[in-house]
């Protein structure tokens, strides 16, 4: 099912929510166009799965999917850095599950440019985001505290893409990924895929449960 033709927000962040990110889609005539479609009709965002190894490695999960997200579509909020986790751990714990109240470090969602690109090295202890550069080219942000892993991007990018960032799917609140419009659209990097994650996505069969005692099982795939 594709996104929306209308425009739409998703709210998301880390674990301890010390990281609040949205990303504020404009209606489809107003998003650009994805440089690859010959046809010239698809547009950008776009939700993918990914087998790409490095990618697998960095997020811990054998198939991760992301929302590939023109920048001027993503924006942050960050928490300040408190000394301790039991106190940035209580206090995170208090905060609206919405919302992040405003702060000193970040009084309002800025574009996440701003944040995983600072003009200025920021100090390191002024918020809980971190960036790590995993290959030429390539920044991964992760919250430092809980240990998130959040985005991706390369810069400079591909010959006819805008910057962008990649967003994990599953940072996303669940209100947001319970949409079916939000179901993968492709599949990248077929050329490192493991064939037992395949066979589960085409239909493995496994034993389901509702949650992970085996009393409570539901069936077959």
């Amino acid at each position: 099912m594709p996104l929306p033709n209308t425009p739409f927000t998703l709210c998301g962040g880390c674990m301890c929510r010390s990281v609040r990110y949205q990303i504020i889609v404009p209606a489809f005539e107003e998003r650009p166009l994805n440089p690859t479609d010959r046809q010239k009709q698809a547009r950008l965002p776009v939700v993918a799965t990914d087998s790409c190894n490095t990618c697998r490695q960095a997020t811990g999960a054998v198939l991760p999917i992301w929302m590939c997200v023109p920048a001027d579509m993503l924006q942050m909020k960050l928490a300040p850095w408190l000394n301790g986790p039991p106190a940035v751990n209580e206090e995170a714990a208090a905060i609206d599950k919405q919302t992040l109240e405003p702060t000193p470090t970040s009084e309002a969602f800025l574009l996440a440019d701003t944040h995983i690109y600072p003009s200025s090295s920021p100090s390191p202890s002024s918020t809980t985001l971190r960036t790590y550069p995993s290959s030429p080219g390539v920044t991964r942000s992760f919250c430092g505290l809980c240990g998130t892993s959040l985005t991706f991007s390369r810069k400079p990018m591909t010959a006819g893409y805008p910057d962008m960032f990649d967003v994990l799917l599953g940072t996303l609140d669940r209100e947001w990924v319970e949409q079916d419009w939000l179901a993968p659209e492709r599949h990248f990097w077929l050329s490192c895929e493991i064939p037992w994650v395949n066979r589960i996505l085409l239909g493995g069969g496994l034993p389901r449960y509702s949650r992970s005692r085996l009393e409570e099982g539901t069936g077959g795939g």
